[in-house]
């Protein structure tokens, strides 16, 4: 598991297209921007130095629990899926978090998001019970 780089922009737009309609629309030099963003870690996962997946996350300090993370776009390549690669992000999302000390991590997943829900919650994820609100301020 490497932080991205640079290098990784195109890889990472490509990769991202798997996850969301709306990354289509990403700017590379938007990417490359937001991966420089101190308050973001965007971790990817390579083979033969190629990005196969990828995970972001978010630290944010709060007024009760101290710094915490939300993880956001994790994706793993169609080509690398169920070869352990969306299991290694998340280890390494975690060891980040703990060495950030952060107090948890949460994550959002589609209900859709099938295998990704059942990796969540086989190491150790749970399943809240909470609304979760939007309010887009790009429309």
């Amino acid at each position: 598991m490497v932080r991205a780089q640079p290098r990784h922009v195109v890889e990472l737009r490509a990769l991202l297209t798997e996850f969301s309609e709306s990354a289509r629309r990403l700017e590379i030099s938007t990417l490359a921007e937001r991966l420089l963003d101190e308050r973001t870690q965007v971790l990817v996962a390579e083979n033969d130095d190629v990005a196969v997946g990828t995970a972001t996350i978010c630290f944010v300090t709060t007024l009760t629990q101290g710094v915490v993370a939300h993880v956001e776009d994790v994706v793993v390549a169609a080509a690398s899926r169920r070869q352990g690669v969306g299991r290694l992000l998340m280890a390494a999302v975690r060891e980040e978090a703990e060495r950030r000390g952060a107090a948890y991590i949460d994550l959002t997943s589609r209900p859709a998001r099938t295998a990704a829900n059942q990796l969540y919650a086989s190491i150790g994820y749970r399943l809240r019970t909470t609304n979760a609100y939007r309010l887009d301020l790009r429309s």
